[in-house]
């Protein structure tokens, strides 16, 4: 076998071999190609232990090694202009500093307050599905009335109502409400001042209550219905989005949880490719044409706005899915409720 060496005309040495073919690869010293091997080992012939070196491996390694090189600085090309793109796409959907001073300055000329940190991300979001409404009803009248009551079970009109005593647990249209005068235990020691509870003290209760029967369920918005207890709004959280129609409302005293509101539907998940949304500011401004219809010259003050999810039409069919869609929610003192803008429509609800 005859190697070339990037040599026109290969130049033979004997080296201590009985037919060596020897050729000079741009070295100095000759190396030597033993013509027997498969893959052609050179020798330094100076070397009393001769160093074994592959030519054509050595040369592939160097073009490896430049391409090695290429493909990093590709990609780190790459990366860079990916940045650029993501960072382009990002500030597009982020309310800039001059927009939110120009809103708050048109909603102050209208009488209307604001006293929060107006949302600055508005990124497309994808509608969520919800199952309908289902609930265990033997873990619900556990949790809800004493251990071994006697319970009576009613049911008229499409309605389901539990009794025991004072206490009544209604459902109906995928809705429980429940009312107990004498108060159910919280899990934690209320203690009142003159008869009235403080928010904190309620608060503290009903995380109690929660954090055990509904651990997906988040604090939302409280609100003092009377002189002497509190009305808490509790709302599931899915993947870090609030959905406003999956809710615990609850009215605690100092003699405990007096009643309950509860629906909600199980999360099934994102459907659908995002679609883009309105912006904060734009949310706020159709906010503002609709309140001077409704409030007139009174003066209005926004103390929270968020985003959530809200179901298009009860759930009333189990194992059914349904729709909901990602709302602005603006809350003003004094209600209990938000006013709600659909994000993808920019109209009041």
């Amino acid at each position: 076998k005859v190697f070339l060496c990037k040599e026109e005309t290969p130049k033979v040495f004997l080296c201590k071999e009985e037919t060596p073919k020897v050729f000079l690869c741009k070295e100095e010293t000759p190396k030597v190609f033993l013509c027997n091997e498969e893959t052609p080992k050179v020798f330094l012939c100076n070397e009393e232990t001769p160093k074994v070196f592959l030519c054509i491996e050595r040369r592939k390694k160097m073009l490896w090694e430049k391409a090695k090189n290429l493909i990093i600085i590709f990609f780190l090309m790459l990366n860079a202009v990916l940045a650029a793109l993501n960072y382009t796409q990002s500030s597009r959907h982020v309310l800039t500093a001059e927009r939110r001073t120009a809103v708050i300055s048109m909603l102050n000329q209208n009488k209307i307050s604001i006293y929060i940190e107006i949302l600055r991300d508005y990124k497309p979001r994808r509608i969520l599905s919800v199952y309908g409404y289902e609930y265990d009803m033997e873990k619900k009248l556990a949790m809800l009335f004493p251990e071994n009551a006697d319970i009576t079970r009613l049911e008229y009109d499409g309605r389901e109502e539990y009794v025991c005593g004072d206490i009544v647990m209604t459902f109906s249209n995928g809705y429980i409400a429940y009312d107990n005068p004498s108060g159910l235990y919280p899990g934690v020691t209320l203690t009142a001042e003159a008869g009235v509870l403080s928010r904190s003290a309620a608060i503290a209760a009903c995380e109690a209550f929660m954090s055990e029967h509904f651990p997906d369920f988040v604090y939302d918005v409280s609100i003092l219905p009377s002189d002497s207890g509190w009305r808490i709004f509790y709302r599931q959280v899915y993947q870090r989005n609030i959905i406003h129609t999956n809710f615990v409302e609850i009215v605690i005293t100092p003699n405990g949880i007096e009643q309950l509101d509860i629906q909600y539907g199980k999360p099934a998940g994102f459907v659908g490719s995002p679609r883009e949304i309105c912006a904060p500011d734009e949310a706020l401004l159709t906010f503002m044409q609709r309140i001077k219809d409704i409030s007139g010259d009174s003066p209005v003050i926004i103390n929270h706005m968020d985003l959530a999810y809200i179901q298009d039409e009860p759930g009333l069919q189990k194992g059914a899915v349904y729709m909901t869609t990602p709302y602005y929610r603006v809350f003003v003192e004094h209600l209990d409720q938000p006013y709600l803008i659909n994000a993808f429509t920019n109209r009041m609800r």
